[in-house]
């Protein structure tokens, strides 16, 4: 074999080995550059994940303590209402208890004057 023919043969090898190599480097490497870009992508999805939670968290937070003041204040209001309705059903039985002490003075003939006035019973 002449020995440019070998020389000729032993550089294609070469080439050819530096190639291969360069072949299977570059698949290696974007095969890494996948995995790491999939990696970043799970924790950037985990991430978003956790602040949607921790926000969700926040406006749930939010919502029941205004949930609770209006309750609060609902109570309050009720309160009020009931005891300023105690106070006119009393009022409304003594108007109704004069009213039948006056009805009671007609039918029974008594002359005037009407029974008194309670002195503590709006006119």
């Amino acid at each position: 074999m002449p020995q440019w023919l070998v020389v000729a043969l032993l550089s294609f090898g070469a080439s050819a080995l530096i190639a291969v190599g360069a072949l299977i480097g570059n698949l290696l490497s974007s095969r890494a550059q996948k995995r790491a870009a999939e990696v970043q992508a799970e924790a950037n999805a985990a991430t978003r994940e956790n602040h949607l939670i921790d926000q969700l968290q926040e406006e749930l937070a939010t919502s029941r303590a205004e949930q609770a003041a209006r309750m609060l204040a609902q109570e309050e209001r009720m309160t009020g209402l009931e005891e300023r309705n105690g106070l006119l059903v009393d009022r409304n039985d003594r108007y109704r208890d004069l009213l039948h002490r006056h009805r009671a003075h007609i039918w029974d003939g008594k002359p005037p004057p009407p029974p008194e006035w309670p002195d503590d019973l709006p006119r």
